[in-house]
């Protein structure tokens, strides 16, 4: 690149930093916070993994939720992901990192995007225009509370840009940033997301075979460059793959998801009213049938004109194929209202593994985008184009506004002025029905065009400069308009930074007390009503996370056995326990006496013979997310039950000599203890997941010098 290309470059990017915090005003401000999901899950667990690196270690262990996990198992954790890693080593995650995280991504989203436009149009300010667009678009705005999602749009457009370039180029350092890319993605990023681009890479493979397969040379160089990425990326994710290949038999969802629950929350094709007044999408659930927050497609009007104008037009074989996968994703981002996601289900390996059919109109927005780029290409560049598009534009504009305003003026909708000077904006739109947030979008796109044409007579500036300011200031008022529902909420950052001052830091020892006190919704504190267990550092039995232990279930949705097994503490001295052959079915004897363990017959040799009607003391010494320390005092042999799940991580010891634990319940750890003062240390012992965690930090270390060494030079 040259000096003038980098200048270029920056400023670009500037731009869009700028653009990106107006659309994302309040968080960029750090004024408010984000809601729902991003702080009822992402923030405890990443505050969680980020603390286990501060206190120098890796976090393979959550106790403090679902009877304890394998953290590093579960893919939305944070505890792949490099961001999370810096925020261990700069403090830990709070309140601010959180936004700042969520923003870096959106900028992040809006250059991918740039650069790939630029790339495969050669033109700036279609490029720039591409850019802001897609990190203003209704997939940004309608998922923000999923950061994981976030993070996955992000770093796709960068995938795709680095592997087309690697492809061409057969330059190492193309396959180290393609490398890197999918790395991020996959460390960072929503499961589903790192499946289907699996496949879309395949399918560039094979596209970008057939392409080279009659120049011999080019075709070796494509294969030989193409297993330099492979390579680097399996290298890369190292910690990935050996963290959840340790675990792969111990997860519930590691199997294939029912049908019905694979389908729950598409893109509903009602929704495609997103691409007019997205508003409506977050008003109706039931005419929606889907959440709110799966029916956003927004590109803006001047997007969504661009790609209806390409379509009937002359195509190459390469945008009829980005044609073709468009239309292809949002069939399947429809759900069961069409047959292609049950195929999908049906045919196609992993795709039963996740759910949310509307994950797919997100690579349908990318491939719109894409195909609209082309055709402001063409139009941008043709001046009487450009002019006849403005014209074609205003008409759009006035029907839109104007067809709006009448179906909700017919419907009784109105503008509550009254409601947004007593209230504020935040409640002013979180009052609004599905007739007054058509009435209000349309509002304000008529506002805009009036302005449009306004500017257009008195001012009369280029006719492209019109268009992208124009389509500019469209996304950035139907960010603002949509933010209040789907990005932030109300309370301040101030506020939750206050709250979160007064939680623990740390490791406390927890009160080894009935562990039924300490579930994750138990003492709400606005706006944190999950997980909050995480939050206090007190070890719970349930969790906001749909990732569990396989044998969770087991205990927790039986509840003859879970509600007796919470009511003991944490570490526990059994006074009595039975067998059970498959399953625990004599529900009358559960519990005869406090703390009564389950056993499986196939442990009987194993367990010693003691019946004990007293409780033997037992307290924590120790609790970390690496190691927990109990101190026991009893006149006779005990069996002493550590309520988290087993897991070959766990070793044990007892007076630091190695020792073994039975399985009771299903799931806990419990170890044989002889009468006498003791101290259990129970530890987790992961050198692979060490060796494969210093790998990954080696690799990308080392690739990020190449690269960086490579462009100074």
């Amino acid at each position: 690149m040259s000096i003038t290309g980098k200048r270029s470059f920056i400023q670009d990017v500037f731009l869009l930093f700028i653009i990106g915090a107006a659309g994302y005003l309040q968080i960029s401000l750090m004024q408010y916070a984000l809601k729902f999901d991003i702080i009822d899950q992402y923030f405890p667990w990443r505050r969680f993994a980020a603390e286990c690196y501060s206190n120098g270690f890796i976090p393979f262990w959550n106790p403090y939720q679902h009877f304890g996990y394998a953290f590093s198992a579960d893919p939305q954790s944070g505890a792949w992901y490099p961001i999370v890693w810096l925020a261990g080593l700069t403090g830990g995650y709070n309140i601010y990192f959180n936004q700042l995280e969520f923003f870096i991504h959106i900028v992040l989203a809006g250059t991918g995007m740039y650069l790939l436009i630029k790339y495969l149009t050669s033109v700036r300010k279609v490029a720039l225009l591409a850019g802001i667009v897609f990190m203003l678009s209704g997939f940004f705005i309608g998922n923000a509370q999923h950061l994981t999602y976030i993070i996955s749009g992000a770093w796709f457009s960068f995938i795709i840009y680095y592997y087309l370039r690697m492809s061409s180029e057969f330059k190492f350092s193309m396959a180290a940033l393609f490398a890197i890319s999918l790395f991020m993605m996959a460390a960072g990023g929503y499961p589903a997301f790192t499946i289907i681009t699996g496949y879309i890479l395949l399918a560039l493979f094979l596209w970008k075979l057939i392409h080279y397969w009659k120049d011999k040379s080019s075709l070796i160089f494509f294969i030989r460059i193409n297993i330099i990425g492979l390579i680097t990326a399996v290298l890369l994710l190292s910690f990935v793959l050996v963290t959840t290949w340790q675990s792969l038999d111990f997860i519930a969802k590691s199997n294939a998801l029912p049908l019905k629950t694979v389908l729950f929350n598409p893109f509903s094709p009602q929704s495609l009213i997103s691409l007019l007044w997205p508003l409506v999408t977050t008003t109706d659930y039931s005419f929606f049938e889907t959440d709110m927050s799966m029916a956003n497609i927004h590109i803006g009007i001047v997007f969504l004109l661009a790609l209806l104008f390409f379509i009937p037009g002359k195509k190459t074989k390469n945008q009829w194929a980005v044609l073709g996968a468009g239309i292809f994703f949002l069939m399947a981002s429809f759900g069961r209202y069409t047959p292609l996601r049950e195929w999908l289900y049906d045919l196609i390996p992993f795709m039963n593994l996740f759910r949310f059919p509307s994950i797919f109109r997100f690579f349908a927005l990318f491939c719109f985008v894409i195909l609209a780029s082309f055709c402001l290409k063409t139009v941008f560049n043709d001046k009487e184009k450009t002019s006849w598009f403005y014209k074609i534009l205003i008409g759009v504009l006035i029907l839109n506004s104007s067809t709006g305003m009448v179906l909700a003026v017919c419907n009784k909708a109105t503008v509550h002025s009254d409601r947004f000077f007593s209230s504020g904006w935040y409640d002013f739109i979180q009052q609004t029905g599905f007739w007054d947030a058509m009435l209000l979008q349309s509002v304000v796109l008529a506002i805009l065009t009036i302005v449009l044409l306004l500017v257009n007579k008195i001012i009369k500036p280029d006719k492209v400069v019109l268009i992208s300011v124009f389509a500019i200031s469209e996304m950035l008022a139907a960010a603002q308009i949509n933010s209040p529902k789907t990005v932030y909420g109300e309370f301040t950052t101030s506020q939750i930074n206050q709250i979160m001052a007064e939680l623990p830091l740390g490791f406390p020892v927890p009160e080894n007390q009935p562990i039924k006190n300490y579930s994750d919704s138990t003492g709400f504190i606005s706006p944190f009503w999950r997980n909050l267990s995480m939050l206090r550092k007190q070890p719970g039995f349930d969790g906001y996370n749909s990732f569990k232990m396989l044998y969770y279930d087991s205990v927790a949705d039986n509840s003859s056995l879970i509600l007796p097994v919470i009511e003991n503490p944490v570490a526990f001295s059994a006074v009595s326990y039975s067998f059970y052959h498959s399953t625990i079915q004599d529900f009358d004897l559960i519990r005869i006496q406090p703390a009564h363990l389950f056993l499986n017959d196939s442990l009987k040799e194993k367990t010693p013979e003691f019946i004990s009607a007293e409780k033997h003391s037992v307290e924590f010494t120790e609790f970390t997310p690496e190691k927990v320390t109990i101190r026991t005092n009893g006149l006779t042999q005990q069996l002493v039950t550590l309520m988290q799940h087993f897991h070959p991580m766990w070793k044990v010891s007892i007076d630091r000599k190695p020792a073994s634990y039975l399985i009771s319940d299903y799931m806990m750890m419990t170890v044989p203890v002889e009468a006498g003062n003791h101290s259990i240390e129970f530890q987790i012992h992961n050198l692979p997941g060490i060796w494969a965690f210093r790998l990954t930090v080696v690799v990308l270390i080392i690739l990020l010098v190449v690269v960086l060494s490579q462009r100074f030079r």
